[in-house]
């Protein structure tokens, strides 16, 4: 006998509150694409303290769309199907523990490769996250948007994986990045990082061309409208929704390598003034909404320009978060990640940079991603510039 038909969504409970995804949380970006992102702690945590904690705030009105399950509706388009509440059998969030407590995280073939910040004063080179894919992912981990709809997964998951003597903490929930080819991606650290390294790491993307390249460079940088609309949020509790639109600015590439860095310096921050206005924005969304389909981001400059991505976490202060509350054994000071990474799959961006922010001990943090082949051009370039630094 042969089956016919594709696979099954779990089916709907009555009680469930079924809610339309939002046309910006809705693009063919945001929906395809999973999110990770470790934290790393030096110290042991209690995965039950963790996990009872976060289902404890998913449950709370306003953030119990966290919990939600993601399934398509018989037009095809996503729903949200919030639960009226949580248990054992219908999570608030998905969960997964692995318990390595028999030895050190140092021991470990993938946490081995967790740097530490270099103590000199110059930005290293310092790690690959592709090494460390066995802390963040394994065989019940969602990959894609498939791995959601099929299944009873909540949207969001925590992972957690125990040492002797550290722990690795990882969320992980439907995003967003650019699609494109896979891309060797690399860590930078620096305990001096001033806000020229930025600027400095996209001349060094721009290697591959020769310096008096008139090939076009666009800088698109990530921006979070939500303070140009926030008479539209709601007041007195949490809307949880993506809010993101990109500013562009467009450059020959010997403006990039042939100028002060001054001058990229001052056509991003340009770009931020001219862009970031509400006009400008509300412009933005309706090319979005052009794309009835994929609700894709606009793009702009021409087929041959070299694109490089920009997004800055520092406002999120991620290395602050402070997990003592939920260490093994008491303690009275806080316990703040000293290592922090964000991967996403199945896909990657080409060319990019994320400045993730500044650690408890005053590093910063930079996470570069350039495509196959490239990055030891970009490694180079780095090298000279610190050469350049030290003269």
């Amino acid at each position: 006998m042969f089956g016919f038909g594709g696979r099954a969504a779990p089916a709907r409970v009555a009680t469930d509150c079924v809610v339309p995804v939002g046309f910006f949380d809705n693009t063919i970006i945001f929906r395809t694409l999973v999110l990770y992102t470790l934290f790393a702690f030096d110290d042991v945590l209690d995965p039950y303290r963790l996990r009872t904690s976060l289902a404890r705030v998913v449950a709370q009105p306003g953030w119990n769309k966290l919990g939600a399950r993601v399934r398509r509706n018989t037009s095809g388009d996503l729903d949200h199907h919030i639960f009226l509440s949580y248990s054992e059998e219908r999570p608030a969030i998905g969960y997964d523990h692995l318990d390595l407590g028999d030895g050190n995280l140092e021991d470990h073939p993938a946490a081995s490769h967790i740097p530490k910040p270099s103590h000199d004063s110059h930005s290293t080179v310092v790690s690959d996250p592709d090494k460390l894919v066995d802390l963040y992912s394994s065989p019940g981990i969602p990959k894609g948007l498939d791995d959601y709809i099929y299944s009873d997964r909540p949207e969001l998951g925590l992972r957690v994986v125990s040492f002797k003597n550290k722990t690795i903490v990882v969320l992980h929930w439907i995003h967003r990045m650019l699609l494109q080819r896979p891309v060797k991606r690399m860590y930078l650290s620096s305990p001096r990082a001033t806000c020229c390294w930025p600027g400095r790491v996209i001349q060094a993307m721009t290697a591959s061309l020769s310096r008096d390249s008139e090939t076009t460079i666009a800088v698109q940088q990530a921006y979070q409208f939500r303070p140009v609309l926030k008479d539209l949020n709601p007041v007195g509790r949490p809307f949880l929704s993506n809010c993101v639109s990109f500013l562009v600015s467009l450059m020959p590439a010997k403006d990039v390598t042939l100028k002060p860095l001054s001058h990229l310096a001052s056509s991003i921050r340009h770009l931020i003034k001219e862009q970031g206005i509400r006009e400008q924005v509300e412009a933005y969304t309706s090319l979005v909404r052009e794309d009835p389909a994929n609700h894709a981001p606009p793009f702009f400059g021409e087929s041959g320009m070299q694109l490089i991505m920009f997004s800055n976490w520092s406002k999120s202060n991620l290395f602050a978060t402070d997990l003592s509350a939920a260490a093994a054994k008491s303690r009275s000071e806080p316990l703040c990640s000293s290592y922090l990474q964000s991967v996403q799959g199945p896909c990657n961006f080409n060319d990019g940079i994320i400045v993730v922010g500044k650690d408890m001990q005053g590093n910063h943090w930079l996470s570069g991603y350039r495509a196959w082949g490239l990055w030891g051009l970009m490694e180079e370039e780095i090298a000279r510039q610190r050469t350049q630094l030290m003269v």
